[in-house]
């Protein structure tokens, strides 16, 4: 059976599955130095037996037409591989290594062999008990999946839990292509795809697009949520028959409301919802909208917050908080009218002396100037500037002197270490003025902008709610919530450089060692045994470190692979984000890592850069002439720095951006909703300086 596998070295270990067309399998085969590599082999056979066809040739077919007919499916089956090879780039994706068609010995059927990733099915990996972080993961993972999908006109075309696998680092991808369709912009009224996930569009034989896969995650998540059930249908242990089956997918394809999941925090149920929307234009319009309110979810539930997001101005509230109502479906895909989860959800915007923890208000309770999704989880902030942004702008910009004499000083003695001067929270913006006082202006509900009495400041950082200050002594002061410690820096000595992530504080001695509190769940406060560091940057849920012979190092949360920086050389600055790393090379070019779902990654062209700052979902570059680039998410206005001139330092918050002119004035642009960019009155902001 396997021995025109024609996978020289490999050989087949034991039967892990079968599909419609065959069997998979795990294979292995030794490596010379020893190590044993594994795959999987997916066995492919058309036509799937002879019955086939003798009907064809009890129709008066002839060999050619059917050898013919078979060689079209095989060639549609092995477009899987074909799609796939175009989305290797993913990680989300399930990689195909490689792909054999062996033709049967009569000349008429074939067997197609692809040669895949190892993986493990998603049923075997999921935990009994609901656990809405491994939903929201899936969610955002697959949305990154199909974010590739759409550069590449591909609709999957059958997104269930059976096509989802997971590696052994718990990375969910999307695998089985072999139905998907390349659509220029809708595909054909045809049915394909399982019953219980699809699109009523695409069983109704409507004209359908990315919005139907869309749909189908949409069904994937709501399973998950709803005990492994879909609508409809009972709850386990009962199994459903095939009528049951049917019935409930009619329902669904004829437009009959459906109550939301069982399980799942009021934001979460809400997106799931209109994920699964009826109609189109109810639905999420792209795959970009759903990763967005997912994505500001996922932020929220790492930090143990509650969170807003887009939900539909009609929503119930009654039923998103769980109190009584005397229905019990979802009207329209669009209001809640029931739910049996039972949860109290706080509307109003607290502050837990004793945790610290802020929870956002929701949409119908915001001031009127907010716009869209508030994404709550800061990053960085500092971020762009815990990289020796002072120092280069210093040197770069007014002195000429060359990057490389950066690293020149290995005395650790701080006379080289960036002072950044200007800084952005999550909302709020920190300036430090030329006397060593502050400013501060935005969001201050747990007193992250009272800096207004500190003296004798050299440099400042910003986190999600609070704020770090740097003395000339090397002493730190701090204010803001301080639920998890993030504060918690008043016996530091000997600190030269301070960065803030979202609910962590890092902190750089003058001998190059490194200290850091907060929240360390991630470990991203895990810095105890770094040497020779030069430059710090918190991320959201992460920490970089720059060591003096530019090369870099992270720790803490890498879902996105932000902290895969150990292969970065020549770097003289580095910014951390909420989920994406930039690092500034000696030569004024920039490298940055992250999945990239919303191009803030996209910075390969960028010359001459002598500054870099990382936010939320989007980077931004200074240029040696002083004016500035930017690229990712820009829902408000945040990379709209194209007219800025005269600027010597950039920084990047949640949703804003901030600029400092060689004048010590301040621009701004992005979100405003606290008055984060009410900035145009500042004066004799200090410039950067080491």
């Amino acid at each position: 059976m396997y021995e025109n596998i024609r996978f020289p070295g490999w050989e087949v270990v034991r039967k892990i599955g079968e599909g419609s067309f065959g069997g998979v399998y795990e294979i292995h085969r030794t490596l010379p130095d020893g190590r044993v590599e594994k795959a999987a082999l997916k066995k492919l056979t058309v036509p799937k037996d002879n019955s086939e066809i003798r009907e064809l040739y009890s129709q008066s077919f002839s060999k050619e037409n059917i050898t013919a007919h078979y060689k079209d499916q095989m060639r549609e089956l092995v477009n899987e591989y074909t799609l796939t090879q175009e989305l290797n780039g993913c990680r989300n994706v399930v990689a195909c290594h490689d792909v054999q068609c062996v033709q049967h010995t009569d000349g008429i059927g074939w067997d197609i062999y692809i040669r895949m990733e190892l993986l493990k099915p998603l049923k075997h990996v999921l935990s009994a008990d609901y656990q809405e972080m491994a939903v929201l993961k899936l969610g955002l993972s697959l949305c990154n999946a199909l974010l590739a999908c759409q550069e590449h006109h591909i609709v999957h075309r059958d997104i269930k839990p059976e096509n989802i696998l997971v590696s052994d680092r718990g990375e969910f991808k999307l695998g089985d292509f072999g139905i998907a369709k390349v659509s220029e912009k809708t595909a054909t009224g045809t049915m394909t795809g399982t019953m219980g996930y699809m699109a009523p569009e695409v069983a109704n034989r409507w004209h359908y697009g990315a919005q139907a896969d869309i749909y189908s995650l949409g069904m994937v998540l709501y399973w998950m949520m709803n005990r492994r059930t879909l609508p409809f249908l009972p709850f386990p242990p009962t199994i459903p028959t095939a009528a049951q089956r049917q019935e409930a997918a009619n329902r669904r394809f004829a437009g009959e409301d459906f109550p939301p999941p069982v399980n799942g925090s009021r934001e979460l149920k809400a997106i799931v919802m209109k994920a699964c929307a009826f109609s189109t234009e109810e639905r999420y319009q792209a795959v970009r909208e759903l990763r967005r309110d997912l994505y500001a979810c996922y932020q929220q539930r790492r930090a143990g917050k509650n969170v807003d997001v887009s939900i539909p101005a009609d929503t119930d509230e009654a039923v998103l908080t769980n109190e009584p109502t005397s229905g019990n479906t979802y009207s329209g895909n669009r209001s809640f009218r029931g739910s049996s989860q039972n949860e109290t959800t706080d509307t109003s915007k607290t502050n837990d002396s004793k945790t610290g923890r802020f929870t956002a208000q929701t949409k119908e309770q915001k001031p009127e100037k907010r716009r869209g999704t508030l994404i709550c989880v800061l990053t960085a902030l500092c971020l762009c500037f815990a990289a020796f942004l002072g120092y280069l702008l210093a040197y770069r910009l007014y002195n000429g002197l060359p990057w490389k004499e950066l690293f020149t000083n290995n005395s650790h003695d701080g006379s080289f270490y960036d002072h950044p001067t200007l800084v952005a929270g999550a909302y709020h913006t920190v300036g430090l003025c030329g006397d060593g006082t502050m400013v501060a202006t935005g969001w201050n509900d747990l007193d992250q902008c009272n800096v207004g009495s500190w003296t004798d400041i050299v440099a400042v950082a910003a986190g999600g709610a609070h704020t770090v200050g740097l003395h000339s002594d090397g002493t730190v002061v701090a204010t803001g919530g301080n639920g998890y410690g993030q504060c918690d820096a008043d016996g530091w000595e000997n600190i030269v450089a301070v960065s803030t992530g979202y609910l962590h504080t890092v902190g750089l001695h003058s001998d190059g060692t490194v200290v850091a509190t907060g929240w360390n769940e991630y470990g991203q406060c895990n810095v105890d045994g770094w040497t020779d560091i030069v430059a710090v940057a918190a991320g959201d849920l992460y920490t970089v470190g720059l060591r003096s012979d530019g090369t870099v190092t992270a720790t803490g949360d890498n879902v996105f692979g932000q902290c895969n920086v150990d292969s970065w050389t020549n770097i003289v600055a580095i910014a951390a984000g909420t989920d994406n790393t930039v690092g500034l090379r000696s030569d004024g070019t920039v490298a940055a890592t992250n999945e990239n779902g919303l191009g803030q990654c996209n910075i390969d062209s960028w010359t001459d850069i002598v500054a870099v700052a990382a936010g939320a979902w989007h980077t931004v570059g200074l240029r040696s002439d002083g004016t500035v680039v930017a690229t990712g998410w820009n829902e408000y206005g945040q990379c709209d720095v194209d007219s800025w001139v005269n600027i010597v330092a950039v920084i990047a918050g949640d949703g804003h951006t901030v600029g400092l002119r060689s004048d010590g004035t301040v621009v701004a642009t992005g979100s405003n909703e606290y008055g984060q960019c009410d900035v145009s009155d500042w004066k004799n902001i200090r410039l950067p300086q080491k």
